[in-house]
C-alpha cells in the first residue's frame, strides 16, 4: 500500500505543476484494484490538502 501513497504524491505534484491533466488521475484511480481505491482516493486527497496548505500537516 506504500506504493499507492507514493503514486498519489507524485500525481498530485504533477497535477499542481500542470504537467498532467486531471483525466490522468481518474485513469489511475480506475487502474487500482477495487479494494484499494478508497485508500488511494484518501491518499490523493491528503496530498492535495498538504500541497494547498503549504506543506503543513494537520
Amino acid at each position: 500500500m506504500e506504493w499507492l501513497d507514493l503514486r498519489a504524491c507524485y500525481l498530485v505534484r504533477m497535477l499542481s505543476e500542470c504537467r498532467i491533466p486531471r483525466t490522468n488521475i481518474v485513469r489511475e484511480i480506475e487502474t487500482v484494484d477495487e479494494k484499494y481505491r478508497e485508500h488511494f482516493r484518501a491518499r490523493l486527497n491528503y496530498w492535495r490538502e498538504y500541497r494547498e496548505s503549504g506543506g503543513k500537516t494537520t
